[in-house]
């Protein structure tokens, strides 16, 4: 008797271990899908060029992508050039080929808090990148802890806008610089990090090298912890709280203007090749308030208080402690600055130099 109800109770584990196990495992592996549907929310730029042709070439998809201004993600030939050096297909490319929604958003604090609106999209990951805009809470929470931001710097520093130009200026790029992915929450860049990867600037980079080494950092993360972090096989880490700073540059701050000294102005005028320096001068001309300027600046007297002076060839104006001249960047000089050149050069360096080690 006792010999049969054994045997009995073998068959049973071998049932359980044949039958039951593998419907198990079945279930858990339905439950961490090995692609992933993103909405996203992003401004044109070759950091989310680069990230988003990254992330489709994972297999994922998008099912949408909002933006605040649809014109923004035409293409014009100069980023076509820069997407042909670089080779990062542009934003509007991945839209064609994948035939992606795109719909212009109002604020987002504006929208009304509607399950409708992101029910449609049909979405389980939310990525937000390269953008300004400040997700309301109602929408980070229908995604959880799949609602991720993409940060040009090295969180818990340099939260807030523009963090690279703010770097450049502080002379901290080559210690916060680089990128970092983090969960969304209802403070700016203040959400447990995911991962990050170092990018310092390296001293006298052309900026526009700079900004496509950041884009191959963020491409690297969306291919690697990114996919790791949403299968559940990597956790974020809270930050600090009171920890880092925030930074948030001023419209004209990384302008020549009547506040600045003649120090400050050089110093404007040092930050690295590629960055576009301009004049802004009040009372606007027109509509326009702001003039791209070369990186040479002459003193003409003392401040004379008189209005700035715009002419085809330069820009004069007084500063908080001198009246300057500079002269006008034109469009046809601004060719010979197209990033694509310091791109196409940076990686054709690295390509000798891989060579060269072989």
């Amino acid at each position: 008797m006792r010999y049969a109800e054994k045997e009995n109770s073998d068959k049973a584990a071998r049932l359980a271990l044949f039958y039951v196990f593998p419907i198990a495992l079945w279930e858990i592996l339905v439950d961490m899908p090995d692609s992933f549907r993103a909405l996203f929310i992003v401004e044109k730029s070759i950091v989310s060029s680069a990230f988003i042709d990254a992330w489709l070439g994972c297999g994922n998809t998008i099912s949408a992508i909002w933006t605040r201004d649809k014109k923004h993600l035409e293409s014009s030939i100069t980023q076509e050039i820069v997407s042909f050096s670089s080779s990062v297909p542009t934003l509007r490319a991945h839209v064609k080929r994948h035939n992606i929604h795109v719909i212009r958003n109002d604020i987002l604090s504006s929208i009304p808090q509607k399950r409708d609106l992101l029910s449609e999209v049909k979405a389980d990951t939310l990525i937000t990148l390269m953008t300004h805009q400040i997700v309301p809470r109602w929408i980070i929470d229908q995604f959880g802890r799949r609602a991720v931001n993409v940060h040009p710097a090295l969180l818990p520093h340099y939260k807030g806008p523009k963090p690279t130009l703010s770097l450049l200026a502080d002379g901290q790029a080559d210690t916060y610089g680089g990128v970092t992915i983090h969960q969304l929450d209802a403070g700016i860049d203040t959400g447990p990090i995911i991962a990050q990867r170092s990018v310092p600037a390296a001293p006298g980079q052309n900026y526009h090298v700079w900004t496509f080494r950041l884009a191959q950092a963020a491409a690297d993360l969306a291919r690697t912890d990114l996919q790791s972090y949403l299968r559940g096989d990597l956790e974020a880490v809270a930050q600090i709280q009171g920890s880092g700073n925030y930074r948030k540059a001023g419209r004209y701050e990384f302008c020549v203007e009547a506040g600045k000294t003649l120090d400050e102005v050089r110093r404007l005028l040092a930050m690295p090749a590629g960055v576009n320096v301009r004049a802004a001068i009040q009372p606007p001309i027109g509509r326009r308030d702001t003039f791209p300027v070369h990186r040479s600046v002459s003193v003409v007297s003392e401040p004379t208080g008189a209005d700035a002076r715009v002419s085809p060839i330069f820009v004069e104006m007084d500063i908080r402690d001198c009246r300057i001249r500079m002269f006008r960047k034109r469009k046809a000089v601004s060719i010979l600055s197209n990033p694509a050149i310091s791109i196409a050069g940076y990686r054709l360096s690295k390509f000798w130099q891989a060579k060269d080690q072989v």
